[in-house]
């Protein structure tokens, strides 16, 4: 099953990195979510800010922050708003941000953390003309980790300005919103891309290694080729730097929350470990609570018409292989987070056949291999083909 737009081009549905030219997708705003803000509108979090008729209305430091974690595209976000002379502001996907100041320059920066700050210098900035009390569309679009592009329309004279930073490091976009941070400013309108499917076969999520954060181009991760290769297109994925099991399983109930619906549901998690750190609990209370979580979880799916598979996590140089599963899970006295080590052998054990072996496929005489990743942690090209053909494997015998 694939998704065209309304150029009869194939939407790429995937949300770590993208292996199908998207050039039109760039040239225009079709596929995205138009939100109007004259009204009180329940899909973002509003700080500062109010609903009037003539849109919402931001003083600084004011923000709209979108709500939902599941968004899987994050590459293309604009605002329609009202300039007034004082006012300083921008729009963000992830940690890149397109701002404009009250000197009429125009800037990209990435490291941006959503908040009242910004990083100390841009990584590109332009002049721009800008008139208070003309309408302007400021659009900020990111291509992977290749570039990030920002662009300003005045809607009253039809100039435009378009500025490119050659550097973007925002394909793990979890976040897109609007940061006023002096003055007032009116937004009437904000677009944003997000899903346009009701389903699809296969959703991936994970973390950095999923999204490729070593290999280029990112056709070459196993993910992408999982997608577009081995089920034609038919899948989706939702892989951001840093994500944890408990995040992973946050953003898959959401889309299933929110009507999405998928044959088989890959989580590539658990190199970010996550137990309770909120309790110094023992080692065996952390287990057992994992194990409940995994069954949960493992029974949402199942209720939604999907199989759940897991990824264990990659071999690590720092793995120590003689731990033991069974004495961290009978151990009520030690306090603290088991090891990575004995997440992955939990995994191992909770998915049994469902799970596939990642730490294997990364391995050469049962130890790491440091011939399959860029940095120790993060699978090459030569690993993410390794984890590819492991999945392809597990994929065959399930038909």
């Amino acid at each position: 099953m694939n998704f065209y737009d309304i150029n009869g081009n194939i939407i790429p549905i995937s949300g770590g990195g993208k292996s199908i030219n998207y050039s039109d997708y760039e040239k225009n705003l079709e596929r995205v979510i138009d939100e109007d803000f004259t009204t009180s509108n329940s899909n973002f979090t509003l700080s500062n800010c109010s609903v009037s008729s003539s849109g919402l209305t931001c003083t600084g430091f004011a923000s709209a922050k979108y709500k939902y974690i599941e968004n899987l595209y994050g590459e293309k976000i604009a605002i329609r708003f009202t300039y007034t002379g004082t006012v300083t502001l921008g729009v963000y996907l992830s940690s890149t941000l397109a701002y404009i100041d009250t000197a009429g320059t125009l800037s990209i920066y990435t490291g941006y953390t959503q908040g009242s700050t910004l990083p100390s210098s841009p990584a590109s900035t332009d002049s721009v003309s800008i008139t208070s009390g003309h309408e302007y569309l400021l659009t900020l679009f990111h291509k992977g980790h290749d570039y990030s592009r920002a662009t300003l329309r005045d809607l009253i004279s039809g100039e435009e300005t378009t500025l490119t930073s050659s550097y973007s490091n925002t394909r793990d976009a979890k976040a897109l919103g609007i940061s006023v941070f002096n003055g007032t400013a009116t937004v009437s309108k904000l677009m944003y891309d997000a899903p346009l499917f009701s389903g699809a076969k296969l959703l991936v999520v994970g973390d950095s290694i999923t999204w490729g954060g070593a290999v280029t181009p990112y056709s070459d991760s196993f993910a992408s080729k999982l997608v577009t290769e081995y089920f034609s297109n038919d899948g989706t994925i939702c892989a951001y730097g840093g994500d944890s099991i408990t995040g992973g399983i946050k953003k898959v109930t959401e889309l299933f929350e929110r009507g999405h619906k998928f044959d088989y549901v890959l989580m590539a998690l658990g190199t970010n470990v996550d137990w309770d750190r909120s309790s110094n609990w023992d080692y065996a209370t952390q287990i057992s609570a994992r194990r409940t979580t995994f069954a949960n979880f493992d029974a949402l799916c199942e209720s939604r018409g999907a199989t759940l598979l897991w990824g264990a996590p990659p071999a690590n140089p720092n793995d120590d292989l003689t731990e033991s599963l069974e004495e961290a899970e009978a151990d009520t006295t030690t306090k603290g987070y088991p090891s990575r080590t004995i997440l992955r052998k939990l995994i191992i054990d909770v998915f049994g056949e469902r799970c596939i072996r990642f730490d294997l496929a990364t391995m050469t005489n049962g130890a790491y291999d440091s011939q399959y990743f860029a940095d120790g942690l993060h699978t090459n090209a030569k690993g993410q083909l390794r984890q590819y053909e492991f999945a392809k494997a597990k994929f065959d015998i399930l038909g």
